[in-house]
């Protein structure tokens, strides 16, 4: 318990949390944040995003380019701006921008994952910018996968049997 006038610890973010904001054909792409934050009016929060692309197919994914837009934060009701939401660099400027393109950092073979990176080098922190409304809100995630190229394995038995008599 704490004494009267003691300041009690402010949790600003909740532990890093997986989102999943692409899944087709056995192509995944996973962007990790925290899973909540709470901000006061005004204040400001960033976090160091990661993104993986996960090939749960029999190829090998050679590259990769996609890019993630991070829309504002509204109240539940879609009427109070709550924060403003970007991909921000390590220094003071430039300012945040809320769409970012990312590429493969290497090669991905079947069943495995890869880190991927932003094309404006250093740019993978996530910041939010608190309005001076109040209110709960969820953040939603714009994803457009770019472009995609996969090489099959040489070794892969993946056509028809032949059998020769």
């Amino acid at each position: 318990m704490t004494k009267l006038g003691e300041k009690l610890p402010h949790l600003e973010q909740d532990p890093a949390k997986i989102f999943t904001i692409f899944d087709q054909s056995g192509i995944s792409i996973d962007l990790t944040l925290p899973g909540a934050l709470s901000l006061s009016k005004g204040g400001n929060s960033q976090y160091t995003a990661t993104l993986t692309l996960k090939n749960d197919t029999k190829f090998t994914v050679t590259s990769a380019q996609f890019k993630v837009t991070l829309n504002n934060v509204y109240d539940n009701n879609k009427s109070l701006l709550l924060a403003n939401v970007g991909w921000k660099g390590s220094e003071v400027l430039p300012q945040a921008v809320q769409e970012m393109s990312f590429i493969l950092d290497a090669a991905v073979l079947a069943n495995g994952s890869g880190s991927c990176s932003p094309k404006v080098t250093g740019f993978s922190n996530v910041q939010w910018l608190a309005t001076m409304n109040n209110g709960l809100g969820t953040e939603n995630f714009t994803t457009s996968l770019t472009s995609v190229q996969l090489t099959s394995d040489p070794d892969t038995e993946n056509g028809p049997t032949l059998v020769v008599l």
